[in-house]
């Protein structure tokens, strides 16, 4: 405080002196006398002028030291929050292409799993036709079982029949049977010789 002071008053009699000296010049071509009381009057009147000024000028400059600290402070919330959405858009497009691979998986995935479908629904059929085939295949042994046996109960009536005509007496023994099977079963070029 003392410097501004000391500096308006500087100022001020600078002032003064320019005001007394431009008079001084300018008033003698006019001749008229110059009051030096008023002039100093006045003067002390501008020096007290220019210190109110001053005094507004240095609220002013703190009003504004207040208003440059909010707009620092802003400009710092500002860059913070620019960075902010600079990372929220990386981490958006990360997560935008990790979406797409996701996307691009997922009907990978589709398409395996109609694959896999496709398979189980062939492989399925399949199982119906073996067990299909297993019935059948079963079926067939029984069938073959039975005509067997009815093949043996035939000749071993055509074997009492063909007894009965020639007189002699029908065969009904095991062994008998087992060597009409065999014979049966030989292949054909072996009944041949």
């Amino acid at each position: 405080m003392k410097i501004n002071r000391t500096l308006i008053i500087i100022i001020a009699a600078v002032f003064v002196a320019g005001l007394l000296s431009g008079f001084g010049i300018w008033g003698r071509k006019q001749e008229k006398e110059i009051d030096v009381k008023q002039l100093l009057y006045k003067a002390i009147e501008e020096v007290e002028n220019i210190e109110k000024q001053n005094n507004d000028l240095k609220t002013e400059i703190d009003k504004n030291k207040s208003s440059i600290k909010k707009a620092a402070e802003f400009t710092n919330n500002q860059q913070k929050l620019a960075d902010e959405i600079a990372g929220l858009t990386k981490d958006k497009h990360n997560l935008q292409g990790q979406v797409q691979k996701l996307k691009q998986g997922n009907e990978s995935l589709i398409g395996e799993a109609v694959q896999l479908r496709a398979e189980l629904s062939k492989a399925g059929q399949e199982a119906q036709v073996r067990e299909e085939v297993k019935a059948l295949n079963d079926e067939l042994q029984n069938k073959i079982i039975e005509l067997e046996d009815e093949i043996q109960n035939l000749r071993s009536t055509m074997n009492r029949i063909g007894s009965m005509t020639k007189g002699q007496e029908p065969v009904d023994s095991d062994e008998h049977l087992e060597k009409e099977a065999e014979i049966n079963t030989q292949p054909a070029d072996l009944k041949d010789e």
